[in-house]
C-alpha cells in the first residue's frame, strides 16, 4: 500500500491505543538498515510507547536458520508476556 496510506492505518491503531510490534529482518537495507528508522519514516504517527521495534540484521526474512527462529520466538513470547502483565496491571 501506499506510504500514507500505511500512516493513516496506523495512526487509527495508535488512537485505539493498540501496541504494535515489528520485528524487522535483513534484506531489504536499502529501505531499512536500523530499527529507529520504522518510526522516523513516518513522523505523524504519534508512537508514543505503543511501538516496540526489533531489527536483527543477521536474521533472513523467513527465518530460516535455527537460532534466530528460536530468538523470534522468545522475543514475541517475552513481549506478550510483557503486554499482558502490564494490562492486567492497568486494571
Amino acid at each position: 500500500p501506499p506510504r500514507r496510506e500505511v500512516a493513516e492505518g496506523l495512526k487509527k491503531l495508535v488512537a485505539r491505543n493498540v501496541d504494535i510490534l515489528c520485528l524487522f529482518t535483513n534484506g531489504q537495507n536499502e529501505i531499512l538498515n536500523h530499527g529507529a528508522q520504522f518510526a522516523q519514516s513516518m513522523p505523524e504517527v504519534k508512537f508514543g510507547k505503543l511501538l516496540t521495534v526489533d531489527y536483527q540484521k543477521e536474521m533472513d526474512h523467513i527465518i530460516t536458520s535455527p537460532s534466530m527462529q528460536t530468538y523470534a520466538v522468545k522475543f514475541l513470547s517475552d513481549w506478550l508476556k510483557e503486554k499482558a502483565q502490564s494490562n492486567r496491571a492497568e486494571g
